[in-house]
């Protein structure tokens, strides 16, 4: 008789050995990198009422919220498929007043759709938010912080992608689009799919041509002096985008020289409730986003605190796999040396990972990096296993 194997469903997945061990060590690092720059820890529920949920959130994040009923009241349930607005609904309530706050939080997420081919359902997420401050200052702190983590993660020299939603927002509030015309605009712009743009903007004119002019500025910094010249006759709110754009460049690279930068005047990366500056953060080698975030002012209305916001959360998951995370153990053998015993203790107790023998002769594991192997001089050593 065959037994059926346990499955599990669709971008959903165990993390094994080693890479559960790296995302932990890799998530109290990155908790205590914002502990240090002054973000206090929230733990919040899994899920909760949906109406709370997915305050000021757009059609894309409800699309992606897992929904059931709770039995005891008959309300509809959210289970996140993000931290933010749980963020913010702690900074418009339970910890609500004036003056700048700074948060920070770590858990899992479900979504609905998986975002992209090889995208998981699951996540976990890591993420810093700061409330209060409207100051491009703000923007620059929470940025220079998303790069530290991903340097931390032993990511050099991260790609970090630019843009500003309220430029897109100026050029096409005139077309009088539906919502979903204005996701399928805002997901073209993202492709670069110029001839689905020039499409969906119909017969705009001028402001057609411009939405489709922004699939082509992107680049270096220097897409902003080539968005002058192409955007030169645009609204004057677009103008002022650019140059926000630019004057926050300028900070950004003030403190952080060593960040590579990229501009896109179409991206659109992250979820519709974004008002202003976004980013992301780029895999060099596989093209993955590792990292999101932006600003989101005013959104607490709804709970009467529309506090300037802005924040970034990172995926830990995909940031494991193009870190730099190596992790010693050391192979101990069997034997009745008591110098052997307290070796290995005091190898432990340094925050060494050491594995015994169980048997005489025994094989070391594939995880061992090292083996605990006598000098000459008679003292018990970690010595690599690819020297022996």
């Amino acid at each position: 008789m065959n037994t059926p194997r346990p499955r599990l469903p669709d971008g959903v997945e165990d993390l094994l050995p080693p890479d559960a061990r790296v995302l932990e060590v890799l998530r109290r690092s990155i908790l205590d990198l914002l502990h240090t720059h002054g973000y206090d820890l929230v733990i919040s529920p899994v899920f909760e009422y949906l109406d709370s949920l997915l305050v000021g959130a757009g059609a894309d994040l409800d699309l992606q919220t897992f929904t059931f009923t709770d039995r005891a009241t008959g309300r509809l349930l959210g289970l996140r498929a993000d931290l933010t607005s749980q963020a913010l609904r702690i900074d418009s309530g339970p910890l609500k007043g004036d003056g700048v706050r700074r948060l920070c939080y770590s858990g899992p997420v479900a979504r609905a759709q998986p975002e992209g081919v090889f995208a998981m359902r699951e996540s976990q997420i890591i993420g810093a938010e700061l409330f209060g401050a409207s100051q491009q200052t703000a923007d620059a702190e929470i940025v220079s912080l998303m790069a530290g983590v991903l340097e931390l993660a032993g990511m050099r020299q991260p790609m970090i992608e630019i843009g500003h939603v309220g430029i897109v927002a100026s050029l096409s509030a005139t077309l009088g689009l539906s919502e979903s015309q204005q996701v399928d605009l805002h997901a073209a712009l993202h492709r670069k799919a110029r001839e689905e743009v020039r499409t969906l903007t119909g017969n705009a004119g001028k402001l057609g041509e411009k939405l489709v002019a922004l699939t082509d500025l992107f680049g270096d910094e220097s897409t902003l002096e080539r968005a002058r010249e192409v955007l030169a006759d645009a609204p004057a709110e677009v103008l002022e985008r650019i140059e926000e754009l630019e004057s926050f460049v300028g900070l950004l690279k003030s403190r952080t020289p060593d960040v590579k930068l990229r501009v896109d005047l179409a991206e659109m990366t992250g979820f519709a409730y974004h008002t202003g500056l976004v980013f992301a953060a780029y895999s060099a080698d596989s093209g993955q986003v590792l990292a999101r975030g932006g600003r989101y002012d005013g959104l607490g209305a709804h709970y009467g605190c529309p506090r300037p916001a802005v924040g970034f959360d990172v995926d830990l998951a995909r940031l494991i796999r193009v870190s730099e995370q190596p992790e010693h153990c050391i192979w101990a053998p069997l034997t009745g040396d008591d110098s052997v015993r307290e070796r290995i203790t005091a190898l432990r107790n340094e925050g060494w990972r050491v594995i015994e023998a169980l048997a005489e002769n025994e094989t070391p594991p594939a995880s061992a990096t090292h083996a605990l192997l006598r000098t000459t001089s008679g003292d018990w050593q970690p010595t690599p296993i690819e020297a022996r």
